[in-house]
């Protein structure tokens, strides 16, 4: 999926995304963090099962204070019924230096196919840094100071979550989902990692981090 159109859907889904692409301002913009989202969002290749990879959620954080504007979404996809998790990412994206490699494709041989896509995340000057898999149906994503909430929805039939995978002896049960329910888990990033540091339920009650249901990306 093109930046256009994953910015137009993203707009779409989105109401904390902007309707058009400011260039050369002093600071970020929800325009521009829509665009350096949907840009990086379109480097994932995609198969017949998930594709069309976009941002759902973009906002603007400034999680340390000293590094500048990070820009936090959340990256959805189309899935046709894969079994495994659905694409359900949250994700931090940091700005571009001098030399980055994140902004050149890392295989030399694809550098020719894929050149107008790590354009588009150079013209964003921004490429993801950080991210992490959120099991289940996101409603809110907000950053309060250094931290960053999601609010979501667990199901017991999930495509973000899967309760349940095929094996040799058959199904069986996988155990990194929560259970069915509203809740909100607390991150923490820094340069590389997001970690969770607080789980609340559906009466914004705290509650103790159930480790196997973090798995990162």
């Amino acid at each position: 999926m093109r930046v256009k159109q994953a910015i137009g859907l993203c707009l779409v889904l989105s109401t904390m995304c902007a309707t058009a692409i400011a260039r050369d301002a002093e600071r970020l913009t929800p325009a521009q963090a829509a665009y350096a989202a949907a840009a990086s969002s379109q480097l994932i290749p995609g198969s017949d099962i998930e594709y069309g990879y976009h941002p759902h959620i973009v906002t603007i954080a400034d999680l340390d204070k000293a590094s500048g504007p990070q820009i936090v979404y959340l990256q959805t996809a189309f899935n046709t019924g894969s079994t495994s998790d659905a694409t359900n990412s949250l994700i931090v994206m940091t700005r571009l230096r001098k030399g980055d490699k994140r902004g050149v494709d890392p295989v030399p041989k694809n550098a020719k196919a894929t050149e107008a896509y790590y354009r588009d995340v150079r013209r964003s000057g921004y490429a993801d840094d950080a991210g992490t898999h959120i099991p289940g149906e996101v409603s809110t994503l907000q950053v309060s100071g250094d931290r960053i909430e999601v609010g979501f929805l667990s199901k017991k039939d999930s495509p973000t979550c899967k309760r349940s995978k095929e094996t040799d002896a058959g199904r069986k049960a996988t155990t990194h989902c929560p259970p069915p329910g509203w809740h909100t888990w607390v991150y923490a990033w820094t340069p590389g990692k997001l970690k969770r540091v607080a789980c609340l339920d559906g009466a914004r009650a705290q509650v103790r981090c159930n480790p196997a249901h973090e798995t990162g990306l």
